[in-house]
């Protein structure tokens, strides 16, 4: 209701995860508040898009890694 972009992904206890976007897929950047965390539980994860108003093109992905 609030046209927020709000990403949802699988992710195993123990990984730490990081959600970066793009305009172009080309350049990625990892600056959204409170897009890293270490995973406690394995289940699914949720993140909605802090920036306002999120740009009309944007791509995103998670990268997973041990923490």
């Amino acid at each position: 209701s609030s046209g927020a972009t709000k990403l949802a992904w699988n992710e195993e206890g123990g990984m730490t995860y990081q959600v970066e976007y793009s305009s172009d897929c080309k350049t990625w950047n990892s600056s959204l508040a409170n897009s890293k965390h270490t995973a406690a539980l394995t289940g699914t994860a949720n993140f909605t898009d802090p920036t306002t108003p999120v740009p009309a093109r944007r791509f995103y992905r998670v990268k997973r890694s041990y923490p």
